[in-house]
C-alpha cells in the first residue's frame, strides 16, 4: 500500500492513499471516530478516476500517527479472527 503524506503536524494528518477505495477507508475512519483521542476522522474521494483519496486525522492526546497505528492493528487483529472463524467452518 502507497501512502504519501500530504500534512504532518502534532495533532493532524493528512494522507493520500493511492490505488484505495471507500471500502478501507470507510472502515478506518468508522474506528478512528470511535477513538477518544480522535477530535475528527474523515476522507474525502473527489472524482472516482482523476483523483487519489484523503484521510483526514486530528487527534487531542495523541499523535495522529500512533492513533492510526493503534486502529490498524486493531482492524488487522479483527480480519485475523474472522479468518480464523472462516477457517474453522
Amino acid at each position: 500500500m502507497n501512502m504519501i503524506v500530504r500534512k504532518k503536524g502534532k495533532n493532524e494528518l493528512e494522507l493520500e492513499l493511492p490505488e484505495q477505495n471507500e471500502t478501507l477507508l470507510h472502515i478506518l475512519t468508522e474506528r478512528l471516530q470511535e477513538d477518544k483521542r480522535v477530535d475528527t476522522a474523515s476522507y474525502y474521494i473527489g472524482h472516482p478516476e482523476l483523483d487519489n483519496p484523503i484521510l483526514k486525522i486530528k487527534t487531542s492526546s495523541s499523535t495522529p500517527k500512533v492513533v492510526l497505528k493503534n486502529v490498524a492493528d486493531s482492524i488487522a487483529k479483527d480480519f485475523a479472527e474472522l479468518r480464523k472463524i472462516v477457517e474453522d467452518f
